[in-house]
């Protein structure tokens, strides 16, 4: 459906002329950049089918944490299903740029705004606790992240699915699997925080020097507060920023808030399941459109060494120049 013929739909309900969108790519939910007739600017999320609760969810959020670090500002929410959509957010478009656009160009500055601001967002109880029991009242059966079984049982899943077509890989995948268990002793003291839980540079805004605004809180639970911590280290070091620059970023996160017990050993639990779920993806594609794997699937096997030899090569204890204990 062409995104042009909802904006009358919402505009009416927003109270806000809307005349023109274009859409961002990726995400879970369909986000656009909107503009009114005075040239005015938002951002609009339209829940896909079956994803209202999160646009819910992700509104009651930004609210929470309005004021204490810096979001946007929701404008309009509504729940109600419409065309071919589920539930609507519309909120303040900031002028900024996306920090993956920079990214081995980022001050220490802005790695270290970053650690104190997930520190903050870690740190609050109040907030992680309205949540939880907000997505109790809206029946959402992942009200707080179990990450070891959730992510556990994903991965098996997966490997069935992948050994039903045959594939070579599966005896790899059967070892990593294993990797990944021997780590659950780790997860039996997890402390619960909000967690954003897809915290990399694509979802931090930046005016090139500081950090400007977390945004895309569609996925932030009560959970791990070591899935944020490792992901945002692993995926800032694959886009090109230096080690020192994460140790910056974590250095900063301890000045408020001690890391996680058992941090280097969840750390390499979420990078494995990681390099194991992009390598289950690319076989699960190449089977369904040959034509379009970006991959060939002979380096497969390659892709899933290289990933989990980076794992442990990364998570060593001085990879970032930093303690972690």
């Amino acid at each position: 459906m062409d995104l042009s013929d909802v904006l009358p739909f919402i505009s009416e309900r927003a109270g806000i002329e809307l005349v023109k969108a274009v859409r961002f790519p990726g995400g879970i939910n369909t986000t656009t950049l909107v503009t009114t007739r005075d040239d005015r600017t938002f951002v609009l999320k339209l829940g896909r089918r079956g994803r209202a609760k999160t646009l819910l969810k992700e509104a009651v959020l930004l609210g929470e944490l309005q004021g204490y670090i810096p979001v946007p500002q929701v404008t309009w929410v509504s729940d109600k299903e419409f065309t071919a959509f589920s539930g609507a957010v519309l909120m303040e478009h900031l002028p900024l740029g996306c920090a993956i656009t920079v990214a081995p160009d980022l001050p220490l500055s802005f790695f270290v705004s970053v650690g104190q601001m997930l520190a903050r967002i870690h740190s609050d109880t109040v907030v992680t606790r309205r949540i939880a029991a907000y997505l109790h009242t809206l029946n959402e059966s992942r009200a707080v992240s179990y990450p070891f079984k959730q992510k556990f049982s994903r991965a098996c899943i997966l490997v069935e699915r992948i050994a039903e077509r045959n594939s070579t890989l599966v005896p790899i995948l059967k070892t990593l699997l294993a990797r990944m268990k021997a780590l659950e002793v780790f997860f039996d003291s997890v402390g619960c925080a909000l967690t954003h839980n897809d915290l990399s540079l694509n979802n931090i805004l930046t005016d090139g020097s500081n950090t400007s605004a977390f945004i895309d809180f569609e996925e932030a639970m009560p959970g791990d507060p070591a899935c944020d911590l490792s992901f945002f280290c692993q995926s800032s070091i694959v886009s090109g920023v230096r080690a020192s620059m994460v140790g910056a970023f974590l250095a900063a996160y301890k000045c408020l808030r001690a890391l996680p017990m058992g941090f280097l050993e969840r750390a390499a639990f979420y990078r494995y399941f990681r390099a194991f779920e992009r390598v289950a993806s690319q076989v699960e594609r190449s089977v369904e459109v040959p034509e379009e794997t970006d991959r060939p699937r002979s380096s497969f096997n390659e892709l899933l060494e290289r990933l989990v030899h980076q794992t442990d090569e990364c998570l060593s204890e001085s990879s970032y120049g930093v303690q972690w204990r």
